[in-house]
């Protein structure tokens, strides 16, 4: 694949503090960096799998939850989804925030910063060091997302959700996703899914005769794709297994946190599920991938690849002041769903600051759950201006979601959909905090729709999504180790 010849970034820079090309440096800074990254992604795994006893624990709970009707206990339900996200992710949340602290502690009463301690006195996630910079970084086996084994032709991929605003100037990149949903509305637009009869093509292609599919960690699998997988697969003579997250309860088929070990040879293992590792890192987190998506459209170009502007601090733009549209989109990189995102029209830099001090309050407001991620999660936002689609019957506007494999075997795209908003744009917008936001968030999490992305647009959808997957590809590629010793 020929984004593996690109150069390399020359520095690293991020919030104003600047490093030289990684190879410029020395062997022990080098090794120091990528040591940190290595056990900062094996302190973000600790505690999400406890045992036996853990496990049903949390599946208790969110059956619990699950059996619970009617919205006079609302209230009921949502101190079990607390309960239940508590007794799931809170001991490695807890065990996380105890490795921070004990680091912190040591390296004060040693006078010794390490490079972590840097990181952190700079603001800084270790993370970003692993976007685009540094180099040959392991990945932790359980939840590898991109190597191969080349002597048993073992490969492991992820698929992303990407999705894509239709312009007058193309696909505009808005963000890609692990760990979306897969459901059952999407399924039931087709007849014959294209997911599925691609990434069965794609899999006997590469001389693969079994196919290991992890799903997310929402949801049970959705039967209807799972019935078409398993016809697909018996289609084309491939042993196909469904893996399911360890925690949902009444799963119909085998279940694990972590990817299972692999006892076969030509096997392909792809995820959509999300793990809290470097490499997940920078395909997941908002402003992580549009940083590897510009080092890589600054090496080749590709006209395909539009990317919106994506900062760490507040963009104005003078775009929609007269129209009934936001001009910015603050964001929180960590999440997903639709959660995290608001919209703001501002008519200039004191007026979209005064609107982002409100914009906190009003986040935090916004429910229960909001505040506890407010408490555990890096809250910084980042910046987009807004970006329109053409608007559908009704003003209703549209984005389009692409799903597509990266493995380092290749690219494959497998399908795209649009989803569209129900309710209408209206006439006029003030300026201020978006408090309405449903005309404008465009995701099912927030009743929008699904509908069949017509054969004239699918082109352009394909070329954008395609681009935005040979870059992350590339970055992936960059900076990590993706093949066996072997190899």
């Amino acid at each position: 694949m020929h984004q593996h010849n690109l150069h390399p970034p020359t520095s690293f820079s991020e919030q104003g503090q600047m490093l030289s090309s990684f190879d410029t440096l020395p062997d022990d800074m080098q090794k120091r960096i990528v040591q940190s990254i290595i056990i900062n992604d094996r302190m973000s795994m600790a505690g999400h799998e406890l045992g036996r006893l853990h496990i049903m624990l949390t599946r208790s709970l969110w059956r619990f939850r699950k059996k619970i009707s009617g919205n006079q206990m609302n209230r009921f339900k949502t101190l079990l989804e607390i309960l239940a996200r508590a007794a799931q992710s809170g001991p490695a949340h807890m065990l996380y925030a105890l490795y921070r602290l004990k680091r912190s502690c040591r390296d004060n009463l040693l006078s010794d910063s390490t490079m972590q301690s840097i990181v952190d006195a700079r603001g800084k996630d270790i993370k970003d060091y692993a976007v685009c910079f540094a180099r040959h970084i392991p990945q932790l086996e359980a939840y590898r997302g991109f190597w191969h084994d080349h002597a048993r032709n073992n490969s492991y991929g992820v698929i992303l959700g990407i999705d894509l605003i239709p312009s007058q100037e193309g696909c505009w990149f808005i963000e890609s996703n692990l760990n979306f949903g897969m459901s059952t509305t999407r399924s039931s637009l087709y007849d014959t899914d294209p997911f599925v009869q691609n990434l069965l093509r794609f899999t006997t292609e590469k001389g693969y005769g079994n196919l290991m599919f992890v799903n997310n960690t929402h949801a049970n699998m959705n039967r209807r794709m799972a019935a078409q997988l398993e016809k697909e697969a018996r289609r084309n003579n491939v042993q196909l297994s469904i893996v399911e997250d360890a925690y949902i309860p009444d799963a119909q088929y085998g279940q694990s946190f972590g990817i299972p070990s692999l006892k076969t040879e030509d096997t392909l293992v792809v995820r959509t599920k999300f793990y809290r590792t470097s490499l997940d890192y920078l395909l997941q987190n908002k402003l992580a991938s549009s940083r590897a998506l510009r080092i890589y459209q600054q090496n080749s170009p590709e006209p395909a690849l539009l990317l919106p502007r994506t900062e760490a601090s507040p963009i104005i733009s003078r775009n929609f002041l007269d129209e009934p549209f936001p001009n910015m989109v603050m964001k929180y990189p960590g999440h997903d769903e639709g959660k995290g995102i608001l919209f703001l029209k501002a008519s200039s830099a004191e007026h979209a600051a005064e609107l982002l001090m409100q914009s906190g309050e009003s986040y935090r407001r916004k429910g229960f759950i909001n505040r506890i991620y407010s408490a555990v999660e890096n809250q910084k936002p980042v910046f987009q201006p807004y970006i329109r689609s053409h608007l559908l019957e009704g003003r209703r506007l549209y984005k389009v979601r692409a799903h597509i494999l990266l493995a380092p075997t290749g690219i494959c795209f497998l399908s795209a959909h649009r989803v569209t908003a129900r309710h209408s744009v209206p006439h006029h917008l003030p300026l201020g905090i978006v408090h309405d936001s449903r005309p404008y968030l465009v995701n099912l999490a927030t009743s929008s729709a699904y509908e069949i992305l017509p054969p004239d647009e699918e082109v352009d959808v394909k070329n954008a999504a395609t681009a935005v997957a040979r870059g992350l590809s590339w970055a992936l590629s960059y900076g990590f180790d993706i093949y066996s010793e072997e190899h």
